[in-house]
């Protein structure tokens, strides 16, 4: 058992010498269909990396780092012939191989686990929750009710690359030499330094834009779309039709939120009842004679449902009752 446990260490540390690893990615073209005299443990980690099978987009990605490497190579000139000039060359076509060397490592290290995958931070609020994060670089972020956040714990290292579901409200602390960028579902919104409001659903991805500026794309293959957003406008777009559309909105509408307000404006009350229902963590049974398109304006902050209720209800002319501490009666 000891020995078996040595072997496998021993295969590992193989497998974790780039030495072995660059001598077996120069060898391999030359070695021929004769067995291998090794030990018994290289002619196993030789093994392993016979085996590997890359993924296509792994070779792409070793082709494009080796082209960028000889890309800036070709622009410099070989005219001189001299004995030091070959020399010279010598050394580029070492660190090429060198280089190209440590590409390979990597891509082997990830396909045989040897390299642990990046951390994952996700901060969630739950519905009737609202939360209030401070990221590592000290941008703040809220997050509606139902939503979500996810980063790499390595945020500057990694860059400053966040994703999110749901409604979030960002207030980016500026660095111009780390921007900073949110995925949500199509949208990828790029940063210096800014304060904008991200919603993502099923349906639709959308970005307001506070202050500041930010340059925001979709990641649809057959409709790339970029826009640069300027304070008071926000991009809607449509996942389902990949239509983009900018124009103006109202600031307190989409951002009271943040600063625990409930605000309605001409909002039908079967979207009211929507966000009352994600915002106190409840759900609603609506008698067919409630007339649900009735639109209702007002804003609360700081009230209980009950309360905010017998507002709406005074206005809309429904009565309500509480079945139980989740669900809610409307007639």
């Amino acid at each position: 058992m000891k020995d078996e446990s040595k072997r496998a260490r021993r295969v590992a540390d193989l497998l974790n010498d780039t030495d072995f690893l660059m001598s077996e990615l120069i060898s391999d073209s030359k070695r021929g269909p004769e067995p291998i005299n090794d030990s018994g443990e290289e002619n196993e980690a030789k093994g392993r990396l016979a085996g590997l099978r890359f993924r296509p987009e792994d070779s792409r990605k070793l082709e494009a780092r080796a082209d960028r490497i000889w890309a800036n190579v070709s622009e410099l000139s070989f005219k001189d012939k001299s004995p030091r000039s070959f020399g010279w060359m010598g050394n580029v076509v070492a660190i090429l191989l060198f280089a190209f060397g440590l590409a390979f490592w990597f891509e082997v290290s990830e396909n045989l686990g040897l390299r642990k995958a990046p951390e994952i931070v996700e901060v969630k609020a739950a519905k009737g929750q609202r939360v209030k994060y401070v990221l590592p670089d000290g941008s703040r972020v809220a997050l509606y009710p139902g939503s979500v956040l996810r980063y790499i714990k390595d945020f500057k290292t990694e860059g400053r690359k966040v994703s999110v579901k749901g409604c979030t409200y960002f207030d980016v602390v500026h660095d111009p030499e780390h921007p900073f960028s949110v995925e949500a579902d199509g949208l990828v919104t790029e940063v210096l330094g800014t304060s904008f409001n991200v919603i993502s659903d099923s349906l639709f991805s959308s970005v307001a834009l506070v202050e500041g500026k930010v340059s925001v794309k979709t990641e649809n293959v057959m409709d790339r779309y970029t826009h640069i957003l300027v304070p008071g406008q926000v991009l809607e777009y449509d996942k389902e039709k990949g239509i983009a559309q900018v124009h103006k909105f109202d600031r307190r509408a989409l951002t009271a939120w943040k600063d625990d307000i409930l605000y309605f404006k001409r909002k039908p009350l079967s979207e009211i009842l929507v966000d009352l229902e994600q915002w106190y963590g409840v759900s609603f049974i609506v008698a067919p004679e409630v007339d649900a398109s009735r639109q209702y304006s007002g804003e609360f902050q700081g009230e209980s449902l009950r309360n905010v209720l017998v507002g709406i209800g005074y206005s809309n002319g429904f009565s309500f009752k509480f079945q139980d501490r989740t669900k809610v009666v409307i007639f």
